[in-house]
């Protein structure tokens, strides 16, 4: 029986940790980005991020080989109207989730090299405010994707 067991939950847990990166007490899933159509000079990368440990961390920055600058943004409605700015410096409490979505964070790529395919996968990196960074692998979904897809 317990043969078994480790049979079948080795390749879940291979599954599960190949979608989760992490770096001292920061962990990152769920990362992806949507298709580009070809001549697409921008596209964003999306994320949840943990914060495990006892004290806060930040993101001070981003970097990725399929673009010429990777930067921290946030969406947000001010005064009835879509906004967007650049965050250099995101802070993680201690024990906090943040969620990078269409409508909130995300990393913004621009200066594409080439368009994102979907069903391929890039790296991104995260620097954080001690020197350290998480190395990412972003799965490009499709065009419309609004969320994550269990099934990448």
């Amino acid at each position: 029986m317990l043969k078994k067991t480790l049979f079948t939950a080795l390749p879940l847990a291979l599954i599960l940790a190949s979608h989760c990166f992490a770096a001292d007490t920061l962990s990152v899933t769920q990362a992806w980005a949507r298709a580009t159509p070809p001549g697409a000079t921008t596209a964003a990368a999306y994320f949840t991020i943990k914060n495990n440990g006892a004290a806060a961390d930040s993101i001070v920055g981003a970097r990725t080989s399929v673009a010429d600058d990777a930067s921290v943004h946030e969406m947000k409605m001010a005064n009835g109207m879509m906004q967007m700015r650049a965050v250099p410096k995101l802070d993680i409490a201690p024990k906090a989730t943040v969620i990078f979505s269409p409508q909130g964070y995300h990393v913004m790529l621009t200066g594409l090299k080439a368009p994102l395919k979907e069903g391929s996968q890039f790296k991104l990196s995260l620097a954080l405010q001690g020197g350290g960074s998480i190395e990412v692998s972003i799965d490009v979904l499709g065009l419309g994707a609004t969320a994550y897809s269990h099934a990448h």
